[in-house]
């Protein structure tokens, strides 16, 4: 990478149902992510919506509409200094009809944070269940800061984090639309 490349540090939360599959997928997706990643200065850790991140310097939390930050975002500033958070709100929706689905605004702010950070920065992105929304959003923020990331690239890039994310495909609709890319596709 050249010297002026900025460098990402993307973080896809899972919500995994016993502490054993926790232990699994991060042992699992740390080995995995940090070697299909390493030339593009990423890297990958697990949490959910209730289980803090470790350190960061960033969050991205993705709540429905009138839902509460988690507590441990609150904290981070805290506990480990200045962490920048956005906070964004929408439901975790398939048709971009509903009220409350992923608005391009959405993707727009969270990509803007994301090349904001400065180089070698680390983004943690959560929602609820760490598959959908998070995944989705995740996925279009590496596609955004790795353009030569060919589209099939960051869906084996998420899916090797997730095998088993189900990225919503409004937020990947309208990341497509943003860099005519094909990341709806990829994930099919």
């Amino acid at each position: 990478m050249g010297a002026g490349t900025p460098h990402l540090n993307l973080v896809l939360t899972l919500r995994p149902d016993a502490l054993e599959t926790l232990l699994y997928y991060a042992s699992m997706s740390l080995r995995l992510f940090g070697l299909l990643a390493r030339d593009h200065g990423l890297q990958v850790t697990v949490g959910d919506r209730y289980t803090p991140p470790q350190a960061y310097d960033a969050v991205i939390s993705i709540g429905s509409v009138g839902e509460d930050v988690p507590v441990w975002v609150r904290l981070m500033a805290h506990q480990q200094g200045p962490t920048r958070v956005l906070r964004l709100e929408f439901s975790d929706v398939h048709f971009a009809a509903h009220r409350y689905a992923a608005q391009e605004e959405h993707v727009a702010q969270a990509v803007a944070f994301a090349r904001d950070l400065p180089p070698g920065s680390r983004l943690h992105v959560h929602c609820a269940a760490g598959k959908s929304r998070s995944a989705a959003l995740a996925a279009v923020i590496l596609a955004e800061t790795s353009p030569r990331l060919g589209d099939s690239a960051v869906a084996a890039r998420i899916r090797a984090v997730r095998p088993s994310c189900a990225p919503n495909r409004v937020i990947l609709a309208l990341g497509d639309a943003r860099m005519g890319r094909r990341l709806s596709r990829a994930f099919r």
